[in-house]
Order: structure tokens, then C-alpha cells, then sequence
């Protein structure tokens, strides 16, 4: 008859296995895929903060010097060093990591269902005033201004040689004598100073603290009669007039002449960037369901959500299952209470060992094929976007190694306990049989009240 009842418990002991891997694989999607911890701690894992300043940053300016759209008067390469601390000045590595984790701990309780609501707001005003002080301290009043007052003298020389009108026959001005006239007029502390100036205001302006900014240097105030009269040379002094209103024309930018050049469209980009500076740029559920709701996918968002959330209120309940099927394994195979608890827990330990080795056969053999389909191709790619894509693979790599390892975990924590539990009856084995031998058995009630007797 027991053999009987162990046939049955055959059947059952495959049911388990297949069970207990599917309550494995959904506890740990609940522990990670639905989980901010586990994005946070891929971050922090792949160092992606640091990752910003020496890797991304790099990339940007090596884009930007080697034939970008932009028409740069300085050479980055030269204070490349100093643009990196500066971007670690504004954004360090912990305010990354904040508006990240907020940002995670903010979303995701809204995707599963946890609630209805959300709001993130991203502050940038404060960086702002951090990205002046900075720039004023690791450039225009450090050792590396040198460098970047060489070029702009370069490039001021070249912007004036351009305005020039059409010169008398007996008048040369060439752009090397605009250069040297430049730097023996144009002290660099001049210069640093029209420069912070000039950032204060645009920054001020783009904060909305002032609504109009203008870009200038007023070589005029530097220059005399007769540092234009060596510029315009010997015997053309009748032009000095003219010199005069060609210099004083200066180089000036303001919001007049951004607002020319932008179109209607680019006019109120610009006014929504400088709103979201001012007062932060938030995002709340109003924002994605709109978004969403172009797109038709409101509704089965909605009903993905109360599933997800209904699922993972219930996920304790799928452990009620495997519990059943060992105690009803155990009642089938053993005779006492020790051989169930032993055929229940010998049962469980043997799943949970069959269910660790087919994941990591699952994950050798199916698994990380699959992985390689998902990477980047980082060969494809240029730039900044090779960088971010060689890290993109450190993420799917380390996101997928952190799931596999937290199911075998799990299946391991379930082998250990149920390998306690059978060092348990058999320690009861044991006892029952050294008592068995020696003739003794335990003391009960009777015994006691024979012995007084």
C-alpha cells in the first residue's frame, strides 16, 4: 500500500519542480524588474556616474574638435581638463545619483499600480549659478585662461577683419595686424572680466531673472589715437575718423539678435526652456497619460497597472502551492511523522537543486545567445554614442546577471533550509534509535506515578 501512495507522490514531485520554478522566476521579477533597488544598484554597480566625467564628457569634446556642426572660437582640448571638473562641479556624481533614484522611486510605484500619481520635478536653476562660479574659477580666473584668451583674440581678430568695409588704396589692415593690435592692447584680466560679465547676464537672462542679455567686447574703450593711427600706418591719418566708427562698432550679441535669428517654433522652445530653469521642469501622470492617450494605449496601461499591482498583492499566496504539494508529497511517502517531514523536505530539496540546475543550464545555453541579440552593436556607432553604447551593454549584462543570480539565490536559500530541516529528522532518527538500543525510553506521566508508588 505505501508503495502504492509513493507512486502517486511521483507525479506530484515533477508538479513541484515546474511550481516551484515558476513562483522562483515571479518572486524574483517582482524583486527587480518592478523594484526601483534594482535600477538604482545597476547604476551604481556600472558606476555610471563616474562614467559621466571619464568617459562621456571626453567623447562630447573630442566630437565637438573633430569636425562637429559647431563653429568653436577656442580649443577645448586645451582646458579639457578643467571643462571636466567644472561638469563635476555643477552635476556631481551624488546629484546624479539623487535625481536618478528620485526619479525611479517616483515612476515606478506608478507603473506597477502602487499609485495613482506621481510628480518629478527637475531643479536647474541652482546649477546654473553653480556653472558660473565654476567657469570663473577654472578658467577665466585660473592658469588656463592663457589658452582660451590666445584663441579668442584669434577669433576676435578674425570676426573685426570681416567687418571691415572697403579700405583706401593706401590703408592695409591685415588679420595678423588686427591680432597683433589686439594683444598689445587687450590685457587678459580685461578680457576674463567682459567675459564673466557677459556670462552673469546670459545666465541671469536664461533664468529668468532678466529678460533681456547682451554679449559684448567694447574694444573701443581700450584703444587710443594713436594705437589706430599705428594700425592704419603712416600717412593715412585722415581715416582716423573712420577707424574710430569701425572699432566702436565692437562685438556685441543680445537677446534682440538670438530672437532674429530663431523661428517661431525655436522662439518657444527657448521660452519653455527658460520656464523649466526658472521653476523646474516637472512631470506628473496628467503629462504621460496625455501622451499616452495620443497613442490610444491609455486603457491597456490602466489595466496592465491594476494587474500588476493585484499580482504582486497576491504573490505571497503562490507560495501557498509548493507548501501543499510537499505536504501532500510527505503524507504519501511516509509512514510516521518523521518519514513525512522527511519525504516532504527531501522532496522540496530535490526540486529546488533540479530547479537551480536548469536555470543555469536555461541561462548557459539559451540565455546568453540571447543576450548578444540584445547589445549594441558598439562597432556601429561613433562618439559620444559608442561610449553609451559599450556602457549599455554593461547594463543589460550586469541587469541579466543580477536576475539569474537572484534566482539561484533563492533556490539555494530553499536547498539549505530544507537541507537543515533533514539534518533535523535525522538528528530525531538518531536520538529515537540510541534510546531504541540502550532500552530506555522517555519518562510520560505514568512511568512518574509507578516510580512514587
Amino acid at each position: 500500500m505505501i508503495w502504492v501512495r509513493r507512486a502517486f507522490a511521483a507525479p506530484l514531485t515533477l508538479l513541484l519542480i515546474v511550481v516551484l520554478f515558476v513562483v522562483v522566476t515571479v518572486t524574483q521579477v517582482n524583486d527587480t524588474v518592478v523594484n526601483p533597488k534594482f535600477y538604482n544598484d545597476r547604476m551604481t554597480e556600472a558606476d555610471v556616474y563616474n562614467f559621466v566625467y571619464d568617459d562621456v564628457v571626453p567623447a562630447a569634446l573630442d566630437e565637438v574638435e573633430d569636425g562637429g556642426s559647431m563653429d568653436m572660437p577656442i580649443d577645448l582640448s586645451d582646458i579639457e581638463s578643467e571643462i571636466i571638473l567644472i561638469v563635476k562641479t555643477i552635476f556631481p556624481p551624488v546629484w546624479m545619483q539623487a535625481q536618478f533614484e528620485s526619479l525611479t522611486g517616483t515612476l515606478i510605484p506608478y507603473f506597477v499600480g502602487d499609485s495613482d500619481h506621481f510628480t518629478f520635478t527637475l531643479w536647474l536653476k541652482d546649477r546654473l549659478g553653480l556653472a558660473g562660479d565654476a567657469i570663473k574659477a577654472e578658467i577665466l580666473y585660473g592658469d588656463a585662461f592663457t589658452d582660451v584668451y590666445n584663441d579668442l583674440i584669434s577669433y576676435a581678430a578674425a570676426e573685426l577683419h570681416d567687418s571691415l568695409d572697403e579700405l583706401p588704396p593706401s590703408v592695409t589692415i591685415t588679420e595678423p595686424m588686427l591680432e597683433d593690435s589686439l594683444r598689445s592692447v587687450v590685457p587678459e584680466g580685461w578680457l576674463a572680466a567682459q567675459i564673466a560679465s557677459a556670462m552673469d547676464s546670459l545666465i541671469a537672462y536664461v533664468t529668468k531673472d532678466a529678460s533681456h542679455f547682451t554679449i559684448s567686447l567694447p574694444f573701443a574703450e581700450l584703444y587710443t589715437d594713436a594705437d589706430l593711427l599705428l594700425l592704419l600706418g603712416a600717412g593715412n591719418e585722415a581715416y582716423l575718423d573712420e577707424a574710430w566708427d569701425w572699432i566702436e562698432g565692437e562685438l556685441t550679441f543680445t537677446d534682440a539678435d538670438l530672437m532674429n535669428e530663431l523661428d517661431a517654433d525655436d522662439e518657444e522652445t527657448l521660452q519653455d526652456v527658460r520656464n523649466w530653469i526658472a521653476t523646474g521642469y516637472t512631470v506628473t501622470e496628467a503629462d504621460l497619460r496625455e501622451a499616452m492617450a495620443d497613442d490610444g494605449n491609455i486603457e491597456g496601461f490602466d489595466s496592465a497597472r491594476r494587474w500588476i499591482h493585484t499580482g504582486r498583492s497576491l504573490l505571497w499566496l503562490m507560495w501557498i502551492l509548493p507548501v501543499v504539494l510537499i505536504a501532500g508529497i510527505g503524507f504519501l511517502g511516509g509512514r510516521s511523522w518523521k518519514g513525512r517531514i522527511a519525504w516532504a523536505l527531501g522532496t522540496f530539496l530535490f526540486a529546488a537543486v533540479v530547479v537551480l540546475v536548469v536555470t543555469m543550464l536555461l541561462y548557459s545555453n539559451v540565455g546568453k545567445p540571447r543576450i548578444v541579440e540584445l547589445m549594441f552593436d558598439v562597432n556601429s556607432y561613433q562618439g559620444v554614442a559608442q561610449v553609451l553604447a559599450g556602457k549599455g551593454n554593461e547594463l543589460i549584462q550586469n541587469s541579466i546577471d543580477s536576475f539569474i543570480d537572484g534566482m539561484r539565490m533563492k533556490t539555494v536559500y530553499v536547498i539549505i533550509a530544507s537541507g537543515v530541516g533533514l539534518m533535523g529528522v535525522a538528528a530525531w532518527y538518531l536520538v529515537d534509535l540510541s534510546r531504541r538500543r540502550s532500552g530506555r525510553r522517555p519518562v510520560g506521566p505514568m512511568d512518574v506515578s509507578q516510580l512514587s508508588s
